[in-house]
């Protein structure tokens, strides 16, 4: 096929020396690039927690919205919020009724 180009395994008996250190390259440049995302994600991950951002979507019961520095913050959601405690109410009440 053209414009096909044959995938090396590292044991590969047809396989010279050149095309096996390409090989070997590509890999060892695959994982620094992975390697080097990772660290991005990391670093702006710890970012946001030193400023006291959330990172994460807020739990049920909780709204995700920007402050007026526009960073991303966690408020009681007025409507949500009285059902989930209603609803850890009856679970601590029939826990202690069929315990």
């Amino acid at each position: 096929m053209k414009g096909c180009a044959k995938i090396l395994a590292q044991d590969d008996s047809e396989a010279n020396s050149q095309q096996i250190s390409f090989y070997q390259m590509s890999v060892v440049m695959a994982n620094a690039y992975t390697n080097a995302i990772s660290d991005n994600v990391k670093r702006s991950v710890m970012y946001k927690l030193n400023n006291g951002e959330c990172i994460q979507r807020a739990p049920v019961g909780y709204l995700n919205v920007k402050d007026e520095n526009g960073k991303s913050t966690v408020i009681v959601d007025k409507t949500r919020a009285p059902l989930v405690q209603d609803l850890f109410k009856k679970i601590f009440y029939w826990h202690c009724i069929f315990k």
